[in-house]
């Protein structure tokens, strides 16, 4: 997380591999980033995006595939 004002930068980097007995592996990949405006420490408007790459691989399958989101919302608190 990097803060900068009223700013907030918000980074995440997942890893996930898995192997089972027929020697199948499955991996995924997942970056993404997050962006947070907060107005008069009451209205946050945020942003996020991201994809996620995932692979299968071994003898019984070969499968990839990528797919991208896009995220957006306000959260207003109430103090």
């Amino acid at each position: 997380v990097f803060p900068k004002n009223a700013w907030r930068f918000d980074g995440t980097l997942r890893y996930y591999t898995q192997q089972d007995t027929q020697e199948q592996r499955q991996t995924r990949f997942s970056p993404s980033l997050k962006v947070a405006y907060r107005w008069f420490n009451r209205l946050t408007v945020e942003f996020e995006g991201g994809s996620e790459r995932f692979s299968e691989t071994g003898p019984l399958r070969e499968t990839n595939s990528t797919r991208w989101y896009v995220y957006g919302g306000y959260r207003l608190d109430f103090q």
